[in-house]
Order: C-alpha cells, then sequence, then structure tokens
C-alpha cells in the first residue's frame, strides 16, 4: 500500500479523446434506434471536468 506522502508525489496525464466520446454516443443512439439514447456524467467527469466533456 502507498504512503500518503508517495500518493501526493505521484503524477499522471490522462488525455480524453473528446471526439471519441462523441463518437461512442453516436455509435451507441444509431444502435438503440429508434429508442432514445441518454448520456450521465457521473462525479464531475471522473475528475476531468464536466466543462469539457458535457458538451461534447
Amino acid at each position: 500500500m502507498m504512503k500518503l506522502a508517495e500518493i501526493q508525489a505521484a503524477c499522471g496525464v490522462l488525455c480524453v479523446d473528446l471526439a471519441a466520446v462523441v463518437d461512442n454516443y453516436q455509435t451507441l443512439a444509431r444502435h438503440v434506434a429508434p429508442a432514445q439514447c441518454g448520456a450521465v456524467l457521473k462525479a464531475n467527469g471522473y475528475g476531468l471536468g464536466e466543462e469539457a466533456i458535457a458538451p461534447a
């Protein structure tokens, strides 16, 4: 198990491809048609920020 200091010192970069998010949603929407498709943004985009993901 990592110590708190190790966790706080750790860093990483996560890149989210917003075009892929849009494409995945559109693909799902086509597959469920004629039913409607909806999306849920959980917990501030898992810490990624809803500002970028929600409009996509």
